[in-house]
C-alpha cells in the first residue's frame, strides 16, 4: 500500500521527466557524432509517448500507465469514433462569408491552410487532435493581404509541441516559437485522453482479461491431491507450472496428472463473465466519445431506432457529434487575427445532407424561384461542386 501511494504521488514528476527526455532529440544528451556531424539516436516512432507508456508499465503496472493516442486507437469503439469524425468532416469544404454573402474570392487560409497539403488532410488531423487532445496547434508560415494576416499555417502534432505551465506553446519541432505566430484551436472538450483516462484503462483491463480467457478457455482449475504422500512446495510449483504451460498452448493443451491428483474445475467460464463487461465497456466508451450507439456499432437494450434514408442519419451525426468539433475550428479561424472583421467561415455540409432526387429537385425549384440560386448553380451543386467562388 505504501509503495502504491508513493508511486501515485510521484507519477506526475516521472511523467514530466520522462516526457521531456523522450520528446527532446537524444543527440542533445548523448552528443553522438559521425564524421563530425551529430546524429539522433531515438525512437523510429513519431509519437514518442509510447515509450513513456512502456516505461511506466514496467515500473508501476497498468494502473499508472499514461494513456496515449496509440492506446486509445487500440480500442475499437474509440477508433471508430475517430474515423467517423475525421473522415466525415475532412470532406466538407470551408466557405468564407462577408457578413451574410459568400465571398467571391475565397481566402487562401480557407482553401488550402497548409502549403503542400490538401485541405482535407489538414482538417482530418485537426479533428484528430481535437478528439484526442482537446486542442490543435498551428504555426503561421505565410502572411499577407489586409493587416498582414495569416495566409498559410503548419500543423504542430502534440508530440512535437512543448508548452509552459500556463499552457502556452513555447517550442515546436524542438525549436523556440514566436508567440505572435502561434494559433491555438480549443476543441469542444479537454480531450478524450485527458478526461477519459480511467475509462480507457478500465477498457484495456477488460480487453486483457478477455485475451487471457481466450488463451486459457478452461475455467480456473484446482489440482487436488487425493492420495499418496503430500507434495512439497517445489513439487507443487513444478506441477502447477506444467499445467499452466500446457493451458497456454494452442487449443488449451493437454496436461498429465496421476491417480493421486484430481483436476477440479472451479466457477463459471471466464469468457462468459466477460461478455457483459465488454458490452458495458463499449457503451461507456461510446458515451465518452459522444458517439451515437449506432455509430460505434454498440447495441443498446430496448433501443429500436431506424432511419428511412442516409441524410437522416448524417444529420444526426453532424448535429449531435461532429458539429462541436467543426464549430471550434471555424470559430477560431473566423476571429479578427485571421480573417478581417466582418468575415467568417464555416463548413459546407450541403452535399452530405442532400435528400433523394425528388426532394432535391423540389428544393432547387424553390431556391431558383426565391432567387437564392440560379439554375446553373443548382447544376453545380447537383454535380457535387462546392460553390466556393460564387457570390
Amino acid at each position: 500500500m505504501l509503495a502504491k501511494q508513493w508511486s501515485s504521488a510521484l507519477r506526475v514528476d516521472y511523467v514530466t521527466l520522462l516526457d521531456r527526455l523522450l520528446r527532446r532529440p537524444l543527440v542533445e544528451a548523448s552528443a553522438v557524432r559521425v564524421n563530425g556531424s551529430p546524429i539522433a539516436l531515438g525512437s523510429p516512432w513519431a509519437d514518442r509517448s509510447t515509450l513513456v507508456a512502456a516505461t511506466f508499465t514496467d515500473l508501476f503496472g497498468t494502473d499508472f500507465v499514461p494513456v496515449t493516442r496509440q492506446t486509445g486507437m487500440g480500442l475499437g469503439v474509440l477508433a471508430k469514433g475517430r474515423h467517423l469524425l475525421t473522415q466525415t468532416v475532412a470532406g466538407f469544404p470551408i466557405v468564407a462569408y462577408r457578413d451574410t454573402a459568400r465571398m467571391e474570392r475565397q481566402p487562401l487560409i480557407c482553401r488550402q491552410p497548409e502549403a503542400g497539403r490538401p485541405r482535407s488532410t489538414t482538417i482530418l488531423w485537426a479533428m484528430d487532435a481535437e478528439y484526442w487532445y482537446g486542442r490543435v496547434w498551428y504555426l503561421v508560415t505565410q502572411r499577407g493581404g489586409e493587416g498582414d494576416r495569416p495566409m498559410r499555417v503548419k500543423w504542430v502534432p502534440e508530440w512535437y509541441a512543448e508548452v509552459d505551465i500556463d499552457g502556452n506553446l513555447v517550442r515546436a519541432f524542438d525549436k523556440p516559437v514566436d508567440p505572435a505566430n502561434v494559433i491555438r484551436v480549443d476543441g469542444p472538450h479537454e480531450g478524450i485522453l485527458n478526461f477519459g483516462a480511467d475509462k480507457i484503462r478500465e477498457a484495456l483491463a477488460i480487453e486483457a482479461a478477455a485475451a487471457n480467457a481466450s488463451n486459457n478457455p478452461v475455467p480456473s482449475v484446482d489440482l487436488h491431491q487425493t492420495g499418496g504422500d503430500p507434495l512439497n512446495d517445489d513439487q507443487i510449483d513444478a506441477l502447477t507450472a506444467r499445467w499452466v504451460a500446457a493451458r497456454a498452448k494452442k487449443g488449451g493443451g493437454v496436461a498429465y496428472s496421476n491417480q493421486s491428483i484430481k483436476a477440479e474445475v472451479l466457477g463459471q467460464p471466464v469468457e462468459q463473465l466477460l461478455i457483459a463487461a465488454r458490452q458495458q465497456s463499449d457503451l461507456d466508451l461510446a458515451r465518452l466519445a459522444g458517439l451515437p450507439a449506432w455509430g460505434a456499432d454498440v447495441s443498446v437494450e430496448g433501443a429500436n431506432l431506424t432511419y428511412s434514408n442516409s441524410p437522416s442519419r448524417a444529420r444526426e451525426l453532424i448535429d449531435f457529434y461532429t458539429a462541436g468539433y467543426m464549430q471550434a475550428w471555424t470559430d477560431r479561424f473566423s476571429l479578427d487575427d485571421i480573417l478581417p472583421s466582418g468575415q467568417w467561415c464555416r463548413f459546407d455540409t450541403t452535399a452530405i445532407l442532400q435528400g433523394n432526387f425528388a426532394e432535391r429537385m423540389t428544393g432547387y425549384k424553390a431556391a431558383i424561384e426565391a432567387g437564392i440560386y440560379t439554375a446553373d448553380e443548382c447544376k453545380l451543386i447537383e454535380a457535387g461542386v462546392a460553390l466556393e467562388g460564387k457570390p
